[in-house]
């Protein structure tokens, strides 16, 4: 019987570095897409190793400084345990930084995920959770110059609501129509101011309603506490 030496095959080593296709291209998609891409207010798109490559230095940078995403909530003091927050995990972030040190490979493209689906640019992306926006506010129309600072435009427009409301989540919806898209980040022409405050103003009438509001609702409060003595 011939005896033949046995070969072996060696595995392949494990990469010792994250990779896009394998953990960054995941963490972008959760952290990072919501507001990183077309038509959205970010102002350059992460829906792609092609997007995101140039921009690993300045997104380490980011992340580091806990800049992005833009959740500013402190990490050493209160309540830490929080329901749907933005805040970037410790491991999300040591991953990223690592990749980019790394140099920022992209790995085996057999790694990647899915596209992640994202609402309609423009539809309110709470109406799975939530239903349909209980009320609309039609803001004014206003003009944008082509180039310049940031515009602190303060429109007051009339709410139309009548009747004591609470507010359960807000929206600022983005222009859908692509031939108002500029700039190399797809904004739209009424999100060059990259924030949006709502405040509300109540005349006199409205003052006097809430106030009265207040004080029924602590009598019936007072009222339950003694009946309950």
């Amino acid at each position: 019987m011939a005896m033949m030496p046995a070969l072996s095959i060696a595995a392949e080593p494990a990469s010792e570095h994250p990779t896009y296709a394998k953990e960054v291209s995941r963490i972008i998609q959760d952290n990072c897409q919501i507001c990183h891409q077309p038509g959205q207010i970010g102002p350059m798109s992460f829906t792609s190793y092609e997007e995101i490559r140039p921009w690993a230095p300045l997104t380490r940078l980011k992340v580091m400084e806990r800049e992005m995403p833009p959740y500013q909530y402190d990490h050493d003091i209160g309540v830490q345990e929080l329901k749907d927050e933005w805040r970037m995990s410790e491991e999300d972030t040591n991953t990223l930084v690592a990749w980019v040190d790394a140099g920022s490979p992209m790995g085996n493209l057999e790694d990647l995920p899915l596209p992640k689906e994202y609402p309609a640019v423009g539809e309110w992306r709470l109406g799975e959770e939530l239903g349909p926006p209980g009320h609309i506010i039609q803001s004014t129309a206003r003009d944008v110059p082509t180039a310049g600072q940031d515009l602190w435009w303060e429109p007051e427009v009339p709410t139309g609501i009548t009747t004591s409301r609470s507010i359960k989540a807000a929206a600022n919806p983005r222009n859908p129509d692509p031939d108002q898209w500029i700039g190399a980040g797809q904004r739209t022409t009424d999100e060059i101011s990259h924030a949006w405050i709502a405040a509300t103003h109540l005349d006199d009438e409205g003052y006097e309603r809430m106030l009265a509001e207040q004080t029924e609702g602590e009598q019936r409060t007072l009222a339950g506490s003694e009946g309950g003595q």
